[in-house]
């Protein structure tokens, strides 16, 4: 086992040896936020249950769980989190191996369900995508990116879709008049191509967009103006939502609630990106209202039949050389446990949706 450190947090990385990047010859980085420790169990009282979730990116797009992790809300809910970094690709045969027991990569979730893995989504954490399209200085506006390189995640991935539509707004198509350059997610490798002229724009996660912006680097669209769809989905196997159905109950729960208290205080959320992410107070405040955005004011977690069929059409399918899914929608989420959550925290707020640790800071 070695240990590094994050090129984005600074906070030490372990290495794991899970048996899908072995075997695919790939390392994967593990991270650990500053969580409240677990206490001793008492005789009698049964320890926090271990729960590991993979996200596919240390970025502030997946900011809720570590608010949650940091305030304690998984703890509460007799929970010990380990949260890794994975490459997508890699994220589901760990997630049907058991490896990890929850999924944040929901596009390649998605698009193991319609191919007919036994998988499904039990909330999304987005209702609309949260990065942006970031260029060099000389670069005025997209139509400039004609003949130009641009660079996103991997095929198939959201940014990628993301890219597409965007350059589409200015009349280019890939590859016909720009290159798309499939590279890591995430701030480190998308800024050294950027500053090695390697490509001409990035999609940057919020987050990332505002260190560019100091950097100099100019903003051309949030892309979630684009792409209405759900996103940073978690996504779970058949089989553990079957076995550990009442584990994954207090998961949804504290996964909720840390939807809320992001939506709701993004001033303590600020705080937690400022450490988590290694950004200036102000700069993580600017993330965090930026990636408020994309978390719904009604239904938070939530996904519509159409908000979903948008998904499929714009970024699950496509890949997969497909026009229509051919397993139903409603066989790719179970919103049950949300439904659930949903109902506790609603009952005991001062008003729906809001989480009651929230009211009381205010």
């Amino acid at each position: 086992m070695a240990v590094g450190r994050s090129a984005t947090s600074g906070i030490p990385l372990v290495r794991l040896g899970l048996a899908a990047a072995v075997a695919a010859g790939v390392a994967i980085w593990a991270w650990h936020t500053p969580a409240r420790a677990a206490p001793p169990a008492s005789p009698g009282v049964q320890a926090p249950a271990p729960l590991r979730v993979a996200v596919p990116v240390a970025a502030i797009n997946f900011l809720p769980i570590f608010v949650g992790q940091a305030r304690g809300y998984f703890l509460e809910e007799g929970i010990q989190l380990d949260i890794v970094q994975m490459n997508p690709p890699l994220s589901v045969p760990a997630l049907l191996n058991d490896e990890v027991q929850l999924n944040g990569a929901s596009s390649v979730v998605l698009r193991a369900a319609v191919q007919g893995a036994p998988l499904r989504i039990l909330l999304f954490d987005l209702e609309r995508y949260s990065s942006f399209l970031v260029a060099r200085p000389e670069i005025q506006a997209i139509a400039d990116l004609r003949g130009r390189r641009v660079g996103a995640g991997a095929p198939g991935t959201a940014s990628d879709t993301a890219a597409r539509l965007a350059l589409r707004t200015a009349g280019l198509e890939v590859p016909r008049d720009v290159e798309l350059v499939p590279l890591p997610e995430g701030g480190p490798a998308l800024f050294a191509a950027l500053e090695q002229d390697q490509v001409q724009a990035v999609v940057l996660p919020a987050g990332d967009n505002v260190r560019a912006r100091h950097q100099g680097y100019r903003e051309l669209l949030y892309l979630g103006e684009l792409l209405e769809a759900p996103y940073s989905g978690w996504g779970v196997t058949t089989a553990k939502l079957q076995s550990d159905r009442p584990l994954l109950q207090r998961w949804v729960r504290a996964q909720l609630r840390s939807l809320i208290a992001t939506r709701d205080d993004p001033a303590g959320a600020a705080e937690v990106a400022a450490g988590q992410f290694n950004l200036a107070p102000d700069d993580a405040l600017a993330a965090t209202q930026a990636q408020v955005r994309a978390i719904s004011r009604t239904r938070p977690g939530y996904a519509t039949p159409e908000a979903l069929a948008r998904l499929l059409t714009f970024d699950i399918l496509p890949p997969l050389g497909l026009t229509e899914s051919p397993v139903p929608i409603d066989q790719l989420v179970d919103f049950s446990l949300l439904e659930e959550a949903r109902a506790e925290l609603g009952s005991g707020s001062g008003r729906l949706g809001q989480d009651p640790a929230v009211a009381e800071r205010r």
